[in-house]
Order: C-alpha cells, then sequence, then structure tokens
C-alpha cells in the first residue's frame, strides 16, 4: 500500500482566507508603500480633524469609510506583483501604481477640500452622497410634549374650560394636521406636579409649555419657581427646545427676544433653545391667525420645511 499524500498546494489559493493572507504579506513585503501610506496618511488624518473641529460628523465618518475601504485595496494591489507569477507581474505592478496613485489623489482632494474648500467645501464635495445615505436612514417622527394645568383660569377657550380640558388639548388639535406629521403627546400639570422623569423618558424635540403651567391659585411666585425649576432640571439632562406661551403683560407689551432673554438669563443652560408665543388680548385657539402662527413657529423649530 502506498502512502501518498494529497497535494496542498492549491489549497491556501482557494481557501477564503487568501484575502487575509495577502493582506498580511503585503504589510511585510511591500515596504516600499509605507512610504506612501504615511504621506497620503498624514493628508487623510489632518483632513479628519478639519472635518470633526468643524463638527461635521456625518461627512468625518463617511470619509473614514471611503479611506478605509481605499487603503484595503492598496495594501492588496500592492502586493499582487510580488505574489502572482511572472507573465502577468508587469500589468499587476501597473495596477498597483494607479491605485496608490488614486488613492494620493483621493487625499489630496480631501484635504484641500477641508483647508481650502477648493475645488469645493467638504459638505458640498460629500453632498451626494450623503443624500443617498440619509435617504437609506430610517425618519423618527419628531415630538412634540405639549404642558399645562387643567385649572380652568388659565384655559383660554371657554368651550375646553367648560369641558374640563386644557390649553394643551386646544394646542393639540392645531399642531395635528402638520405636514409630516409629529407624535404630540400631552402632561397634565399643576403646582404639586413631579412629572419631571417621564418628560425625560418623552425625550421630546419640542416642549410646549404655557408660563402658568404650575399655577394653582396660590402665590404667584410659587408657580414661577416651579416653572424656572423645570425648564432648569430639563434642560440639564435632555436637549429638548423650549416653546413658552403666555397671555401675561410681560409678553405681549415686550418683545419675545425679551422674553427670551429673561429665561435665559435666569438659565444659562438654556441658550438658544427657548422661543417665546405671546397670546395677547383676548385672542382664543379659535382665532385662525393664532393657529397658523403657531404651526408656522413649530415647524420653524422643527425644520419641518427643510426636510420635505
Amino acid at each position: 500500500m502506498s502512502n501518498s499524500t494529497e497535494p496542498q498546494g492549491d489549497e491556501d489559493t482557494n481557501s477564503p482566507n487568501i484575502l487575509i493572507r495577502i493582506i498580511r504579506e503585503a504589510i511585510q513585503q511591500v515596504d516600499e508603500v509605507k512610504y506612501a501610506l504615511a504621506i497620503a496618511g498624514i493628508a487623510a488624518v489632518a483632513a479628519l480633524i478639519g472635518i470633526f473641529f468643524k463638527q461635521d460628523y456625518f461627512s468625518a465618518f463617511i470619509v473614514i469609510g471611503i479611506l478605509f475601504i481605499f487603503m484595503v485595496i492598496l495594501v492588496i494591489f500592492q502586493a499582487l506583483p510580488k505574489l502572482v507569477g511572472d507573465t502577468i507581474k508587469i500589468p499587476a505592478m501597473i495596477l498597483a501604481w494607479f491605485v496608490l496613485i488614486f488613492f494620493i489623489a483621493i487625499n489630496s482632494v480631501l484635504f484641500f477640500s477641508v483647508f481650502f474648500e477648493k475645488p469645493k467645501p467638504i459638505d458640498k464635495l460629500l453632498e451626494p452622497l450623503i443624500v443617498i445615505l440619509q435617504k437609506q436612514k430610517p425618519i423618527s417622527t419628531p415630538k412634540v410634549l405639549i404642558m399645562d394645568s387643567h385649572l380652568p383660569d388659565v384655559v383660554y377657550k371657554l368651550e375646553t374650560r367648560k369641558k374640563g380640558g386644557s390649553n394643551a388639548d386646544d394646542i393639540r388639535e392645531i399642531l395635528d394636521d402638520i405636514d409630516p406629521p409629529i407624535q404630540l403627546p400631552r402632561e397634565s400639570t399643576n403646582l404639586s406636579w413631579h412629572g419631571e422623569q417621564q418628560v425625560l423618558e418623552h425625550n421630546p424635540d419640542i416642549i410646549i409649555i404655557h408660563a402658568s403651567a404650575f399655577y394653582q391659585r396660590t402665590d404667584v411666585e410659587d408657580s414661577e419657581k416651579k416653572f424656572l425649576s423645570f425648564l432648569e432640571f430639563i434642560g440639564k439632562r435632555i436637549q429638548s427646545k423650549f416653546l413658552i406661551y403666555s397671555r401675561s403683560r410681560s409678553f405681549c407689551q415686550n418683545s419675545e427676544d425679551y422674553s427670551r432673554e429673561y429665561y435665559e438669563n435666569k438659565i444659562p443652560v438654556l441658550e438658544k433653545r427657548i422661543e417665546i408665543f405671546p397670546v395677547c388680548a383676548s385672542d382664543t385657539w379659535d382665532n385662525n391667525m393664532l393657529q397658523r402662527n403657531l404651526r408656522t413657529k413649530v415647524e420653524s423649530i422643527l425644520k419641518l420645511n427643510e426636510k420635505k
């Protein structure tokens, strides 16, 4: 009986591990490519740092993905001339250098785009790819939490007041036909309310809240303290924006900027996160102009028109 051994020469070549072997041997055998990789790598890292400093994180991750793919391709093709037979060694070498030059060109374009905005700024350069990728992302429905008390004295609409409802019910009805649709949960409040955790769990894009949301036939100062305490507590924990509405004289006689600055000075963490919506004179939620203005304000904060 003869002890024959099966040929092993082609096993590794046909194995799925051939790609890993090529990359490993390429890194070990092709020393000259390291210099080119170093130059290209420095430009790539510099470009990425520039993108991150501009806080364009989505573009940064796209660039990282592109560079990673080209780095792998480059290493593979630089290894081919030493790993293939003599018959195709010259074509493989030409192809390898073509890939190397292309890789350096890509990095150069990224570098100049980030730091000199040539030939285009990085966001414009990647815009077609960003549009394609964003279309693949699931679109989350914006959430607007509406908060107010059921206390009759603070309910604007007489019919709603008689039914024991709140301004939150009327506001929800006004915003219900916004396109694209938004989530509109409600939260009933009073001076003894302690539902902060529920608000945090909602984590809404906007909190629409009555300046008298915590009023309950007590000293107005108690309501104001509770209101400011709520704004600060939520503002420090989630990034929701606040749309504060009121019929108060200070809201209607002063500009929106004045009222906004009042809250921002009291709670600095809410800077640029507060919008004011005055409901003046005897206006109620039946007023068509008031309804239109409220929808427009919410759409503007959510930037819905930009997403259409």
